[in-house]
């Protein structure tokens, strides 16, 4: 999804969990008025709260996943809570499987699925712009057999191999001995 941290708005409660270090008016360029309505001056310290989730807030990570989730489950007949893969599901590939990994999804399937995978895309796209977040174009792969990278690992249907890029630890190694 394409900026879903800064779309993801907060409840008013968690704002305050939110809040930058203090800094004095002037530097947080509120304008006049703006210091009128909160009752500060130019030196007066202000403490910015964040109304979106941020990236290193602890919970963050869980509250994205969450509502990525439930996004999906209620919005969508084909994503099954029970055909998401993890370290408890079974890991047979006899349907439709997905991962969802807090703003990304990835789906599996073998290529007699393939009609159901290119509907999965579409109820997706429905289903997250009902929820206002919008789908990251440059990330998204549609349906294929060809080798795909995403978040470092390549999955490979051809093969049945899941490993890390060759891009990717090429890279690694040769900034580790740089």
């Amino acid at each position: 999804l394409r900026d879903y941290f800064y779309d993801f708005e907060v409840p008013d409660f968690i704002v305050r969990y939110a809040a930058l270090p203090p800094l004095p008016a002037r530097e947080a360029r509120l304008s006049d008025r703006q210091m009128r309505e909160l009752g500060v001056g130019p030196d007066d310290l202000v403490y910015p709260a964040l109304r979106v989730l941020a990236m290193g807030w602890d919970h963050s990570p869980l509250l994205s996943q969450s509502s990525h989730e439930q996004c999906i489950y209620s919005r969508s007949s084909l994503f099954r809570r029970e055909d998401a893969l993890s370290r408890f599901s079974d890991r047979i590939l006899d349907r439709p499987r997905h991962t969802v990994g807090m703003d990304d999804v990835f789906v599996f399937a073998p290529i007699a699925f393939q009609p159901v995978l290119r509907r999965m895309e579409t109820e997706y796209d429905c289903a997250v712009g009902q929820a206002g977040w919008t789908v990251k174009q440059s990330k998204a792969i549609s349906t294929t057999t060809a080798p795909v990278e995403s978040l470092g690992v390549e999955v490979d249907a051809r093969t049945a191999s899941v490993a890390v890029s060759a891009v990717r630890i090429s890279k690694l190694i040769a900034k580790t001995l740089a």
